[in-house]
């Protein structure tokens, strides 16, 4: 196997509390054994960049002129997420999504969200320069996310910011299904920034203690994930409530929804996408100055 732990001193899972919290989701989520992580070394990053050919790097990574149509999922009416859902659908973030059923309940695995996150957060934040960015990656450095991978243009892309987003060191394993704790890594490192020096510098110790101010089981949250739910605390935990609801138990090895996976990415570094839509269709609208009056 190829699984290396971050750390040695792992802690200890605490006791299963008798009370359970209430999630955001119809039913209690199914959790899975954890698995430790390693953190990808920044300086095996190769030198040499590529563009790569077969990569769809057209794909939903330029900002739409006009808004697509409302469509409404048949499936979504009572889901939490629905205006997240509708707001994105109409981005263009859904396009991989075939008939008119979101299927909310069903999972989504590592590649699928690292597509969402990326082609959303390059729609809703344009001063990131994504696009920009995605047109000179460096050569693929996940074993497993070969350039002829579907999504291996957004995990490349997130990689070579600087998150640490894979399994392993050198496995990113993108047809996995996609647990909490993956997916606030993931969200989190985009949205403040987070880098190898951040987990470096971080005690655990500390940090889990902090979260039990909050949360009924950090002591489950895989080490190499604990500084994404440390640095969301600090304004208040926004991506974990806007996306699991206001939870006392994380439930850090439950897989994702796509109802959650969508809520997670309905405002990317203050940048609302149901606002945006608002504006653009705002923009459009409005009679061109230019045009003389008759």
């Amino acid at each position: 196997t190829y699984v290396y732990p971050l750390v040695r001193n792992i802690l200890l899972p605490a006791p299963k509390p008798t009370e359970i919290a209430v999630v955001s989701t119809p039913s209690e989520p199914t959790e899975i054994p954890a698995t430790p992580v390693a953190v990808e070394n920044p300086a095996e990053t190769p030198d040499t960049f590529m563009t790569p050919t077969s990569a769809p790097t057209s794909v939903a990574m330029s900002t739409p002129a006009v808004v697509i149509p409302k469509v409404s999922f048949v499936d979504i009416n009572d889901n939490f997420a629905k205006d997240y859902i509708i707001a994105l659908q109409r981005l263009g973030i859904f396009k991989d999504i075939e008939g008119n059923k979101f299927k909310p309940y069903d999972k989504i695995t590592r590649g699928q969200y690292a597509r969402w996150l990326v082609t959303s957060a390059n729609i809703l934040c344009p001063e990131q320069a994504i696009t920009k960015s995605m047109a000179i990656l460096s050569k693929n450095y996940y074993e497993d996310v070969q350039p002829n991978y579907s999504d291996f243009t957004y995990i490349q892309f997130l990689h070579d910011r600087g998150y640490i987003v894979g399994i392993d060191g050198t496995h990113f394993e993108p047809d996995k299904e996609l647990t909490r704790e993956e997916l606030m890594m993931m969200r989190c490192s985009f949205e403040y920034n987070i880098q190898y020096t951040d987990i470096r510098n971080m005690d655990p110790e500390k940090s889990v203690a902090d979260l039990q101010n909050y949360f009924r089981d950090p002591n489950d949250i895989n080490k190499s994930y604990l500084v994404s739910f440390y640095k969301d605390m600090a304004p208040g935990f926004p991506v974990l409530n806007r996306t699991f609801g206001g939870i006392k138990k994380i439930y850090p090895k439950a897989h994702v929804t796509r109802s959650e996976a969508a809520a997670s990415l309905g405002e990317i570094l203050g940048q609302s996408a149901e606002k945006f839509i608002e504006n653009l269709l705002s923009s459009t609208s409005k009679p061109d100055s230019t045009t003389p009056d008759r």
